[in-house]
């Protein structure tokens, strides 16, 4: 069965089409599953791409302001985390380039303000959306040709409930509600800023006891040797710490032919996240 990742749609070269052959293969048969990602990685850049590989503007506009007048009662709540979610102006803004000269030209975003939960999180599902949208634009229309299987990774469970038949207007609401709560809630709690970090080339489960005392999690797991903590700045530092502290202890008794097998040796990279995806500490945010 072939299994394609949402997110690497945008990437492809070509305009990010898929192969005629590939798709006769999908029409006529061949199983094929879709795996939706969730946080750490780019979104606005590649709905761009794909906004302008498939003509994807109108059905993005008609969506995002359908979810817009479907929160309007709770419009207020949502300006409290102080981010603006303005993905159509955005997208104009990269397609027609920005102007110095249009005092009236939407701003920016900047790589922080991506990442804030409130925007990050529908900002995400609306990039699935597209990459469905543009599948659709193909010929491959994933109501008539059903995938064998379907799984979301952390909040790309968002995406599989609209295949699932929940309508994409009403994840999209509740993907900005997620957001916002979670932004609000992170921040009261001290979880927002850079408290994700990736942890790979060690079994999980050792992660898990290694930090355990420091008050960070290790909760999400990417891979068979690769694990996600999270907490707060102090106690991902601590955590970071202890890591740090094993590995060279085991290093240097493997050195010393103290110890045999492979030492403990974690290779540690921020997620591209501004919030503790996953900590028991945004429980709150739920109500």
């Amino acid at each position: 069965m072939m299994t394609f990742d949402t997110t690497a749609l945008p990437n492809a070269t070509s305009a990010s089409k898929l192969p005629d052959s590939l798709l006769d293969e999908l029409r006529t048969g061949t199983s094929f599953g879709l795996l939706f990602a969730g946080q750490g990685g780019q979104w606005l850049a590649p709905l761009a791409q794909l906004t302008r590989d498939f003509a994807l503007e109108a059905d993005l506009a008609d969506l995002v302001h359908r979810a817009e007048r479907l929160l309007s009662p709770v419009a207020g709540e949502l300006s409290r985390t102080g981010t603006s979610f303005d993905p159509l102006g955005w997208l104009d803004l990269l397609a027609a380039g920005e102007s110095a000269e249009d005092e009236d030209a939407v701003t920016a975003p900047t790589a922080a303000e991506l990442l804030a939960p409130a925007v990050s999180v529908p900002g995400i599902l609306l990039a699935q959306l597209g990459a469905m949208a543009a599948l659709e634009r193909q010929g491959l229309d994933l109501a008539v040709y059903r995938p064998a299987a379907v799984a979301g990774h952390s909040q790309g469970i968002l995406a599989a409930e609209v295949l699932a038949g929940i309508s994409k207007v009403e994840v999209l609401a509740l993907a900005r509600l997620v957001g916002a709560a979670a932004q609000l809630v992170g921040r009261r709690r001290g979880l927002l800023g850079q408290t994700m970090q990736s942890v790979s080339g060690v079994d999980p489960t050792r992660v898990r006891e290694i930090i355990a005392g420091t008050g960070a999690v290790c909760q999400i797991r990417n891979g068979h040797r690769v694990a996600v903590i999270s907490g707060t700045e102090d106690q991902l530092a601590a955590a970071i710490a202890q890591l740090e502290l094993v590995a060279q202890r085991e290093k240097r008794d493997r050195k010393q032919k103290l110890t045999g097998g492979t030492p403990f040796s974690p290779t540690i990279e921020p997620v591209d996240s501004l919030l503790a995806f996953h900590h028991p500490d945004l429980a709150d945010a739920a109500d």
